[in-house]
């Protein structure tokens, strides 16, 4: 079984914020008149953030890899 790597971690990291979102949808459906979409609009930066320093770092690394 292989060591897991920092790549890895944050993998599972973004993961975990497309579960958040998923759950925050379906509570802001269910919400009725106490809607809000601050909850899940601010889960979607973050996942975002993650994604773009995921892609940042990984293209960083094979650049150092040349």
């Amino acid at each position: 079984m292989a060591i897991p790597t920092k790549a890895d971690g944050d993998l599972a990291a973004i993961d975990d914020l497309h579960s958040v979102i998923m759950v925050r949808l379906r509570n802001f459906r269910h919400a009725g008149a106490n809607r809000s979409s601050s909850s899940v609009t601010s889960a979607l930066r973050d996942y975002r953030d993650k994604i773009v320093e995921f892609i940042n770092e990984t293209a960083d690394q094979v650049h150092q890899d040349r």
